[in-house]
């Protein structure tokens, strides 16, 4: 299950993995259905990064080459 209730939290939390990178945090959402609705948009956009990541990773162009030194 990814969107969960801490015991000492009045938020639903999110966790889930995407390409081997974990990604987790509050969803400052009080209900369910908003907590999950707000997973969803955070993990289209871990997945974006993940492929960015991905991209950057085999990229030769200065300014990704630069990042990584």
């Amino acid at each position: 299950m990814s969107v969960y209730k801490p015991k000492k939290s009045p938020f639903y939390w999110f966790d889930f993995k995407v390409g081997g990178r974990r990604f987790y945090g509050s969803t400052e959402c009080t209900s369910r259905k908003d907590g999950k609705n707000y997973e969803d948009v955070e993990r289209e956009r871990a997945k974006a990064l993940v492929k960015a990541m991905k991209h950057s990773a085999a990229s030769l162009l200065i300014d990704d080459v630069a990042g990584r030194l």
